[in-house]
């Protein structure tokens, strides 16, 4: 986030490389970090609003469908119906992979739906990588 409110810096590490080269073809370096600004579409107060509504009904949802999961396992039903929710909601998340262009409130829920979607509550990178990196500043 940005000091003076009105921009954020959005940045790309490279850590697979072998599909990755720099304008002048030279192969990009494991760990570069390439960032730039970005303008703000919305106000941190309002984002972190969404982000804490949209975790908690999140888990309210994932609570849900486990009782209704287990309803069905005692009863002796088919779980096809809790099978069908899951995909469809799956297959509508990861549309923010792809280049559409959302509004910005949408794509803040999107994504908090795609990290509880992949079970990423945490950043794996400061697991994995807890040393601090130099990066090259591009």
């Amino acid at each position: 986030m940005s000091e003076d409110g009105e921009f954020d810096e959005i940045s790309v590490t490279f850590w697979g490389v072998e599909f990755f080269k720099s304008q002048e073809g030279e192969p990009v370096r494991f760990g570069e970090r390439v960032s730039t600004k970005v303008p703000r579409q919305i106000d941190s107060e309002t984002s972190s609003f969404v982000v804490g509504l949209t975790s908690f009904l999140m888990s309210a949802l994932a609570c849900f469908i486990g009782i209704v999961a287990l309803m069905l396992l005692v009863t002796g039903d088919s779980l096809l119906s809790v099978w069908i929710f899951a995909t469809s909601i799956t297959l509508i998340v990861h549309s923010l992979v792809f280049r559409v262009v959302f509004p910005d409130t949408v794509a803040i829920v999107l994504s908090v739906m795609l990290k509880f979607l992949r079970l990423d509550f945490e950043p794996l990178e400061d697991y994995y990588y807890p040393h601090k990196l130099s990066f090259a500043e591009t």
